[in-house]
């Protein structure tokens, strides 16, 4: 698997040059310690194309905005391959677009950001009106916050304790019992010591939290 990722990063930052090293500054122009080695993407790689058709399935006649690794179909359990079909003028098949595709609306939630501030993205985030769909969060949500019908976390490195990781895992999937939860490993020692051997963070002991009171 190591050598698969080391595959991944060569073309993304070699081949294809969509990954660029950078210098990461804070508002004032100077350095962030810590931050030598780190890759931005390269927005100038990036471009936007009008689709043209779509990649419909031998097998299950499932249309595909995109093209998957070798053909393939994306349906799961689906052994079929995909094949282009041109865009027709005359059909206004609207299929592609009745499948929920959704903006991304994030606010911070963090220390950073006043209580009642914090509240009010809570409660934005929990209706239904869909004005914040993506939190992006520090410890703050780690505790004590019912956010409900969440479906999937990134975790930006890997959390310090078998505790912590389960703290921030366990924030979503309550209510539909099922979750995407992913973590991205740092080059740090701890997050590789972790990505070599995810057993040790998933099954870690976690140790009850104790408090010791004294009496004149």
């Amino acid at each position: 698997m190591p050598v698969f990722y080391e595959q991944i990063w060569s073309l993304l930052a070699g081949d294809l040059r969509l990954l660029t090293a950078d210098t990461l500054r804070n508002q004032r122009g100077q350095r962030i310690p810590g931050t030598e080695g780190a890759v931005q993407i390269n927005a100038d790689r990036l471009m936007l194309n009008a689709h043209t058709g779509v990649y419909r399935c031998t097998t299950c006649r499932r249309a595909h905005s995109r093209c998957g690794p070798n053909d393939a179909c994306m349906v799961n359990r689906c052994t079929g391959s995909v094949v282009f079909e041109r865009e027709d003028h005359d059909d206004y098949d609207l299929m592609v677009l009745d499948q929920r595709f959704e903006m991304v609306r994030p606010r911070e939630h963090s220390a950073q950001i006043p209580g009642d501030e914090r509240e009010r993205i809570e409660r934005d985030f929990k209706g239904t009106g869909n004005r914040v769909n993506t939190l992006v969060c520090t410890p703050t949500l780690e505790l004590g916050v019912d956010i409900g019908d969440l479906d999937a976390i990134l975790m930006r490195n890997v959390p310090p304790l078998p505790s912590n990781y389960w703290q921030r895992a366990g924030r979503a999937g309550r209510r539909q019992r099922m979750a995407v939860n992913v973590t991205y490993a740092r080059t740090a020692s701890h997050d590789r010591a972790y990505f070599a051997d995810p057993m040790r963070m998933l099954a870690g002991l976690i140790e009850p939290r104790t408090s010791i009171c004294g009496t004149k």
